[in-house]
């Protein structure tokens, strides 16, 4: 009678002086009859080999047999669609327009459901946060934004000819 994790080790020769795989299997389970443990193979294994198994922390209580290899692909299990198709019992209650919107824009919704201290605070946090966030990017369009754009609007103004067809000045508009 064993219960757990038994590591384990392939031998291909009976000098055991090459492992050529190393594994652990997990036995005495409640759920035993309805999984068996399956060790994956690499494709060089194709002919018998020594299996080793023994108990954590008992290397001397090692059991060694001599097993033939036999190939079967796994069985793909058989899952049942999680989706299916139909039409719900609440007509519309997936669907999203322009009262659902204006709804959230009670400033009285925006407390519903703030209990305890903790929830308030953590409230009071997030808006600050959100109010500070917006400021920021005003004052950043404000001061570095909206002075650029006037720049580049200056840069790039055409430059213009003044004068008599024989005789053309250019005049650059000043900053």
């Amino acid at each position: 009678d064993v219960r757990g994790s038994l590591p384990g080790v392939i031998y291909s020769a009976e000098s055991r002086d090459f492992a050529e795989l190393f594994f652990h299997v997990h036995v005495g389970d409640q759920f035993q009859e309805l999984f068996r443990s399956v060790v994956s193979l690499p494709a060089s294994v194709d002919s018998r080999r020594e299996v080793c198994i023994h108990p954590y922390g008992d290397p001397l209580g090692q059991e060694c047999r001599w097993l033939e290899f036999v190939s079967q692909p796994l069985q793909q299990p058989q899952i049942r669609s999680q989706w299916t198709l139909g039409h719900s019992e609440c007509e519309g209650c997936n669907e999203r327009g322009l009262e659902g919107f204006m709804v959230n824009l009670n400033p009285v919704r925006w407390f519903n459901g703030l209990n305890t201290k903790m929830e308030v605070t953590a409230f009071a946090f997030e808006t600050g946060v959100m109010i500070g966030v917006a400021l920021l990017l005003i004052i950043l369009c404000l001061k570095c934004i909206v002075p650029l754009c006037c720049c580049l609007k200056w840069t790039f103004k055409p430059v213009t000819y003044r004068g008599k067809a024989k005789e053309k000045k250019i005049v650059f508009e000043k900053f």
